[in-house]
């Protein structure tokens, strides 16, 4: 009988091993009563349900705010998996696309800048997403140095490059039906 144990919920018999039970010091061989499976099972099941653990949000609050969990937020955002969660989470705030839209934009531009046709292999940076800031929204995907450039001409007006001036002028007019000039 030592060399078998049964799920107190499903009455499945297993091996008492880690495979099968989680730690538990206070259940017989040191062991759960509940296989792992029966206790996933359980654990999503409350989470559907909406509960929360007392005091969960509090304590990774505190935890973020830690010398300790800052440092292990900067190191999985450096992660290839971190990076991509921050690109998601900003596409969906900021923008309200998600990584499908983008890439979608993307392909149909052909990987270029909307103005001045720079393809993305060149550039150091993504190209970024323009948007209205009066409307929110979202035009095309612009090389860094075009996005910077159309933001000044569309708070000061055209004062810089005409040629540029010109080529933003027709960008607006093609992709903003608000513009006006």
């Amino acid at each position: 009988m030592a060399n078998e144990k049964r799920c107190s919920k499903c009455h499945v018999v297993y091996p008492p091993t880690l495979e099968y039970f989680h730690k538990d010091v206070k259940g017989a061989n040191g062991l759960s009563a509940q296989c792992k499976e029966c206790r996933h099972k359980a654990a999503k099941q409350r989470t559907a349900d909406g509960y929360k653990a007392p005091g969960r949000e509090e304590t990774l609050r505190e935890y973020s705010a830690s010398k300790k969990g800052a440092a292990t937020q900067r190191r999985y955002r450096r992660t290839p998996g971190g990076k991509a969660l921050s690109r998601r989470a900003k596409l969906s705030y900021y923008y309200n696309i998600t990584d499908n839209d983008y890439n979608e934009m993307f392909e149909a531009q052909e990987g270029r800048c909307a103005i001045c046709g720079t393809h993305q292999s060149k550039l150091k940076r993504r190209l970024s997403v323009d948007h209205n800031h009066g409307t929110e929204v979202v035009r095309t995907l612009l090389c860094d140095g075009c996005n910077r450039h159309l933001g000044r001409f569309e708070r000061n007006g055209n004062r810089y490059n005409q040629y540029l001036t010109e080529k933003f002028v027709n960008y607006l007019k093609t992709y903003d039906s608000n513009f006006k000039r």
